[in-house]
């Protein structure tokens, strides 16, 4: 709560521009309810409020879902105690950080209407991007794993004394004590965590402005000016992983003529293609789809149009990709894959 304030009060660049306070909520909205009152889905009718997202693993099996046929249940009411632990703690999270609407891709994108998907899952930059926070669950291998859960604690040593008898403690004193803690790293706890190895949490994690990871040792805040850990052994300012948002209120007309700006944006969407590629769907036919949102966010700022993760305006440079594997390895593993997986995806992109 502290962070989030710090950040609302004092970070300009993580803010929306004064001419819109406040975002239009998504088609579909979870209002969490409180205490006493359980949380539904609602239809949000074109109103603007402030809202939190949640990123986080299906895994192998799947979460709670609207179809076409739960779709009425859910706009009555969702009983909290039907909802998956990672749902849970994220509907207790949002209340407790004073927010009454929370978005879950499951729950508010009808998964069995194609139409609805594709139309919704196109809008996932401006959702996240327009999300006052983001709810990570960085260490859930599914919606069971949960974000609130009891973290390991602080290794314990007793010391023995080395002084001599003589000089040693009174009978009976207890021993001195000290707890070791590794230093918090972003990379292990984040980047390596089971969320952070999901395709589709990149550019969940990307777009937002601000994301709470709830990771296996403690919890870590990341916006656009800190990323720092619960501990406080990590406090780093002006953090890479953000940088797209120095470019937030850009568009492309005003980018169209600054070919620095233009070098630098293109410099950060290889950097991100080279970490999306060692990700893991669980679909292959999601490869450009959990990609598509960080694409609008590009295409908006920066010249040219984007061609199956490549740019038409440096497609001569982009064609220089490779494989960080041998060339036996390679076409190894795409012989073993189905053909619908590459279906219209050319062969000269990456």
């Amino acid at each position: 709560k502290s962070w989030l304030d710090v950040c609302v009060s004092e970070h300009a660049e993580c803010s929306l521009s004064l001419d819109t306070p406040l975002p239009r909520l998504p088609k579909r909205i979870i209002d969490v309810g409180n205490d006493s009152k359980g949380p539904r889905l609602r239809k949000s009718d074109n109103l603007s409020g402030l809202y939190a997202t949640l990123s986080h693993r299906w895994g192998e099996s799947s979460p709670l879902t609207t179809t076409k046929a739960t779709l009425k249940d859910r706009l009555h009411g969702i009983p909290l105690s039907s909802l998956p632990r990672t749902f849970q703690d994220a509907v207790l999270i949002t209340r407790r950080l004073g927010l009454q609407y929370l978005w879950i891709d499951s729950l508010c994108i009808i998964q069995d209407d194609t139409i609805d998907w594709e139309i919704e899952s196109v809008k996932m930059a401006s959702i996240y991007q327009g999300a006052h926070f983001t709810i990570a669950a960085a260490a859930a291998q599914d919606g069971h794993g949960g974000c609130l859960f009891p973290r390991k604690p602080a290794l314990k040593l007793e010391l023995e004394s080395s002084r001599s008898p003589q000089r040693s403690a009174k009978p009976g004193a207890d021993p001195p004590v000290v707890y070791l803690r590794i230093q918090a790293s972003e990379d292990r706890s984040i980047a390596q965590s089971s969320l952070g190895r999901r395709g589709w949490a990149l550019q969940e994690s990307l777009l937002s402005r601000r994301t709470i990871y709830f990771a296996q040792d403690q919890i870590f805040w990341q916006c656009a000016r800190r990323t720092v850990s619960e501990d406080g052994t990590l406090d780093l300012q002006f953090r890479t992983a953000k940088e797209l948002w120095k470019f937030k209120s850009q568009n492309r007309r005003r980018n169209s003529s600054d070919p620095s700006v233009q070098i630098s944006l293109r410099n950060i969407w290889w950097k991100l293609v080279e970490d999306y590629s060692s990700r893991q769907l669980s679909r292959k036919t999601d490869k450009l789809a959990a990609l598509a949102g960080i694409t609008t966010f590009f295409h908006e700022r920066s010249t040219g149009a984007p061609l199956a993760g490549l740019w038409v305006q440096d497609l001569h440079f982009g064609l220089l990709w490779t494989a960080k594997q041998s060339v036996s390895e390679a076409l190894d593993a795409q012989d073993k894959l189905q053909p619908e997986h590459l279906h219209g995806i050319p062969s000269w992109s990456w």
